[in-house]
């Protein structure tokens, strides 16, 4: 397997190496998921009869959420000091992962909420697109939630060409006791839309709902984005927004 990587891609630079599930310098959660990868996930574009199929993208989970203390972050939580997050999977496996679905022609998109993993999953990313001839457009890698960053993450996910997806609700659920769980420096690089907007190579920041995390009504998410008020026109700071 490995062989075969370097082959494809004879000038890739990046850390990414994929061995056969025997191998055993491989961890356990390595081999698990090179078993159940394998060739059980097929790329597909306008399969079927009516050509009405297509697979071509996966999605990750790499922490948990904020409301739990799940999210995985650099430092310790404020409000909860002797923890910093859920880590779902090592930074190796989660690389190994990634690099897998990229040889493997799919576009990748990564649940992100905490600084750390946004670290960690932007520094795959980089590695990955530093290689010769691999082009941001055509593979599309995606940050879903992008809920807390680095302010450095902030500027190098634009630069990179990351599509950071984001869901307005999310800002004005977690508003009410955020801060306190994060801490007055790590906020300011949490829910930072208008500064991924800006940051964005295309001036274009992709929103969603999140249901049924959230509601499904789009216009709560388009409230949320502009006013970063709750439904009941008030936020932390008053009827100023969040």
């Amino acid at each position: 397997m490995r062989a075969s990587y370097r082959q494809a891609h004879p000038h890739n630079r990046t850390a990414v190496v994929l061995r056969n599930p025997a191998d055993p310098a491989l961890s356990d959660g390595q081999r698990r998921i090179r078993r159940v990868l394998g060739a059980q996930i097929p790329r597909l574009v306008n399969y079927g009869r009516d050509a009405r199929l297509t697979v071509r993208a996966v999605k990750l989970f790499t922490d948990g959420a904020l409301g739990s203390w799940g999210a995985s972050l650099l430092a310790p939580y404020a409000d909860k000091p002797d923890t910093t997050g859920l880590l779902r999977s090592s930074p190796a496996v989660l690389r190994n992962l990634v690099g897998k679905f990229y040889e493997d022609g799919f576009q990748v998109n990564v649940h992100m909420i905490g600084d750390r993993e946004n670290k960690v999953v932007l520094d795959i990313f980089e590695d990955i697109l530093g290689a010769d001839g691999v082009d941001v457009r055509a593979w599309q890698p995606r940050i879903e939630h992008v809920q807390i960053m680095q302010e450095s993450d902030l500027k190098r996910v634009g630069r990179l060409g990351v599509i950071t997806s984001v869901q307005p609700t999310h800002a004005t659920s977690d508003m009410w006791y955020a801060e306190t769980r994060l801490g007055a420096d790590v906020i300011r690089g949490a829910y930072a839309y208008q500064t991924l907007l800006r940051s964005s190579a295309d001036g274009i920041l992709p929103l969603g709902s999140d249901f049924p995390v959230e509601g499904i009504n789009p216009l709560l998410g388009f409230y949320a984005a502009v006013a970063r008020l709750s439904v009941r026109g008030d936020s932390p700071n008053g009827t100023a927004g969040w």
